[in-house]
C-alpha cells in the first residue's frame, strides 16, 4: 500500500471565543458573591475602574486634576497612586482598628471547652516541697477522656485500655469521667444515648422514675412508635405516656453539636421575589455589588502632553477592559430577569399555593420563551439562589430531571424531576395528621391526581431515599 502525504485545502466552521465572549460567559454562572470578588479583584487591577458614590464629593477642582496630571510621569501605576492614594489612619483611629482586630475570636472547639472547665475543676498545683504536680495523675486521665470524646459529645474510648495506658486504676478513670459527664454542656462524656439523656434529666434536677424507665428500656420502642408496649410495661395510661415522651423530646441527643467545627454557609440570593398586591415583582439583586463607572480622568491623561505612546496603548486596553466588564455584568443581570420572568410566569402556582402545586418545566422550554440556547438557561440558573415569599430556593429547583408524568410515557418536555417529587412527598408528609399519617399508596394516590404518574413502591423508594419512616412509625400519640 502506497502512503503519501498530501497538502489539501479545507473549510471549516469553528467557533471562536474571543476574550470578551469567555468573559461573559464566566461572569453570567457566576453565583453573586463570586461575582463581588470578581469585581473587586479588576478594581484593584484596573485603574479605569472605580466605585461610584452618590455621596461623594469631588475632591478636586478641572484644572487641579490637569495640573496633577501634567506632573506625572508616563507609569501609569504611578498616577493611578496619586489619584486614590492611601489613607493616612490618626492614632486614635489606628488604636480603635487594632483593638477590634484583636477582639475577634472564632468559636472555640468542644474539646476546649471541656479544657477550660477542668482547668477550673482541677487547676495544675505545685507543691512547694518538691515541685512535683499534685494532681498530675488526674490531669493526664482527664484531658485523655476529653481527647476521645467526639463531636458529637460522646466518649468513645474504653476505660480499662485508659487505665492500662496511664498505669492507674480503672476506679480512677470512672471518677474523673463522672466530673466531666458533670460539665457544660449537659450529657457530654456519655458512652451511649440512654446514658445521655439521663445525665441530661440529673443536670436538670428531673426525677422521674417512669421518664428514666423509658430511656433506659424503651427508647427503640418510642422510635418505632410502639406506644401500647411502653403503656403496658409500666402500667401508665397513653395521655401520661405523651408527656413523659414529649420530656423527653426536648432533651438533647447530640450535646456537642454546639461547638462543631463546621463553618456555616450563607445563602445570598441572586434575585428576589416579593409579592406586591396581587402581582410578583423581580429584583435582580445589586445591592451586594459594589457600584462601577468609568473612571472620568482618561480623557486628561489622553490628552496631557507628556503622556507618550505606550500610556495612550495601556490605558486604552484598560479602557476597553472596563467597558467590556461593565457591558458582561449587565447582560448578567439582565439574562436572569428575563429567565426568572418566566419562571415565575410558569411557577406562579406554586408561589401561591405551595410545593404540592410545582409544575414541570424543562431548560429547553424556557429558553425558547425566553429566545436564547438552553445552554445559556443553564449558565444563568447555575449555583444561584432565589428568595421567594415561599423561602429561598436554588433556581435549579424549578426544572425537571427523571419521572414520566402523563400516560406512563417518557418524553422530554413532558419530564418532571424525582428531585421535585421528593419535595412533593416530603410537604405531603409535612402537613399530615400526626394521628393519620399517609400511606405510601395515599400520597401516590394524591400524586397522581395532579398529574404524576408514579407508583406505591416509587413513593416508598423515594421516602427511604429522605429518611422518612413508613406511615405507621410517623403516628404520635
Amino acid at each position: 500500500m502506497d502512503i503519501q502525504q498530501k497538502l489539501e485545502p479545507r473549510q471549516e466552521q469553528r467557533l471562536v471565543l474571543t476574550p470578551q465572549l469567555q468573559q461573559s460567559m464566566h461572569i453570567l454562572q457566576l453565583p453573586i458573591l463570586e461575582l463581588k470578588t470578581l469585581v473587586q479583584q479588576e478594581l484593584i487591577q484596573n485603574p479605569m475602574l472605580q466605585e461610584s458614590r452618590e455621596d461623594e464629593k469631588e475632591e478636586k477642582t478641572h484644572e487641579e486634576k490637569i495640573q496633577e496630571t501634567m506632573e506625572l510621569d508616563s507609569k501609569w501605576d504611578e498616577y493611578f497612586q496619586a489619584i486614590r492614594p492611601p489613607r493616612k489612619y490618626t492614632r486614635e483611629e489606628r488604636e480603635k482598628r487594632d483593638f477590634f482586630e484583636s477582639s475577634i475570636t472564632k468559636s472555640i472547639s468542644l474539646q476546649e471547652h471541656l479544657l477550660q472547665q477542668l482547668n477550673e475543676v482541677h487547676p495544675v498545683r505545685y507543691s512547694p516541697s518538691n515541685g512535683t504536680n499534685l494532681k498530675r495523675i488526674d490531669r493526664e486521665v482527664a484531658e485523655t477522656i476529653i481527647v476521645n470524646i467526639d463531636d458529637d459529645g460522646y466518649f468513645k474510648a474504653d476505660i480499662e485500655e485508659i487505665a492500662h495506658l496511664l498505669k492507674t486504676s480503672k476506679k480512677r478513670v470512672e471518677k474523673i469521667l463522672s466530673i466531666i459527664q458533670s460539665f457544660d454542656p449537659p450529657g457530654v462524656g456519655a458512652r451511649n444515648l440512654q446514658e445521655c439523656l439521663l445525665l441530661q434529666l440529673r443536670s436538670k434536677k428531673i426525677n422521674d422514675l417512669i421518664v428514666e424507665k423509658i430511656i433506659a428500656n424503651h427508647l427503640d420502642d418510642v422510635a418505632n412508635k410502639r406506644y401500647q408496649k411502653i403503656s403496658s410495661s409500666l402500667n401508665i395510661e397513653e395521655e401520661e405516656l405523651r408527656e413523659k415522651i414529649k420530656l423527653i423530646s426536648h432533651l438533647e441527643p447530640k450535646p456537642g453539636r454546639q461547638y462543631s467545627s463546621e463553618e456555616i454557609s450563607f445563602v445570598v440570593p441572586d434575585v428576589i421575589v416579593k409579592k406586591i398586591g396581587e402581582e410578583y415583582k423581580i429584583i435582580v439583586n445589586e445591592k451586594d455589588l459594589p457600584p462601577l463607572r468609568i473612571t472620568p480622568l482618561y480623557k486628561t491623561i489622553l490628552k496631557g502632553k507628556k503622556r507618550t505612546d505606550k500610556t495612550a496603548k495601556y490605558i486604552r486596553e484598560k479602557l476597553n477592559s472596563a467597558m467590556w466588564l461593565l457591558k458582561n455584568i449587565q447582560h448578567r443581570q439582565d439574562t436572569i430577569y428575563k429567565v426568572t420572568s418566566f419562571i415565575i410566569e410558569k411557577q406562579r402556582e406554586f408561589l401561591d399555593k405551595g410545593a404540592g402545586h410545582l409544575k414541570v418545566l424543562t431548560l429547553k422550554e424556557v429558553a425558547d420563551a425566553v429566545g436564547l440556547h438552553p445552554s445559556t438557561v443553564s449558565r444563568t440558573t447555575s449555583s444561584k439562589y432565589i428568595e421567594t415569599p415561599r423561602g429561598i430556593f436554588k433556581l435549579k429547583y424549578f426544572f425537571s430531571g427523571g419521572l414520566s408524568k402523563s400516560r406512563g410515557v417518557f418524553q422530554e418536555d413532558e419530564i418532571t424531576s424525582s428531585k421535585n417529587v421528593k419535595n412533593l412527598i416530603q410537604n405531603l408528609i409535612k402537613n399530615e395528621s400526626p394521628s393519620k399519617p399517609l400511606s405510601d399508596q395515599k400520597i401516590a394516590d394524591i400524586l397522581n391526581k395532579q398529574g404524576y404518574k408514579i407508583a406505591r413502591r416509587t413513593v416508598a423508594k423515594y421516602r427511604e431515599q429522605l429518611d422518612i419512616l413508613p406511615s405507621k412509625m410517623r403516628r404520635a400519640l
